[in-house]
């Protein structure tokens, strides 16, 4: 009879410890980066299209899409127009390079790495007032050159797609640190 209610009272003192662990990082205020409210309290966000200021056709929607998927990821809304938003997060792509990182011989490339960077601003609505900028946000993918032509290209698009989904975790992230 003793010995199952010490067994009993020290499952309890067990239970107790594990229940306080895990409640420590919500009582000290954790949060995952890249969730909760933008800096300055913005929580409803305007992303008109970015502007493409590379070769790359199509990339300013991709990285626009991205941020907007990142932004509706984190908790936060989009908004339809700036009228509706806390805050304007706009700016340009401005440069999208390949590097190759990898070859078979001097001559021939089995291996590239896409570079994206952009230019980007957060600001108040109502203020006009400058809550974030950045001025070189960068993300990089790899990618397999084939003997292929248009299965090398896929791999590049497929590259940026990804890239472009890396930079705008890199911005949410750093848009809800800076706050």
């Amino acid at each position: 009879m003793i010995h199952s209610r010490s067994r009993r009272t020290r499952g309890a003192v067990m239970l107790a410890c594990w229940l306080t662990v895990a409640a420590l990082p919500v009582a000290c205020g954790y949060r995952f980066s890249g969730s909760g409210p933008l800096a300055g309290n913005v929580r409803r966000v305007y992303v008109p299209m970015l502007e493409n200021r590379t070769r790359e056709t199509g990339l300013e929607a991709m990285v626009t899409s991205a941020l907007r998927y990142e932004i509706v990821r984190s908790g936060n809304r989009l908004a339809e127009g700036p009228e509706a938003a806390d805050g304007v997060l706009s700016g340009q792509v401005v440069e999208a390079a390949s590097q190759t990182i990898a070859r078979q011989t001097t001559a021939v490339a089995t291996e590239r790495r896409v570079h994206l960077t952009a230019v980007l601003e957060l600001r108040e609505v109502h203020t006009d007032r400058p809550l974030w900028a950045r001025r070189a946000v960068q993300a990089s993918e790899t990618y397999v050159v084939s003997s292929d032509r248009l299965s090398t290209d896929q791999n590049r698009r497929r590259a940026l797609e990804r890239a472009a989904r890396r930079l705008a975790q890199k911005v949410l992230a750093s848009v809800a640190d800076d706050f």
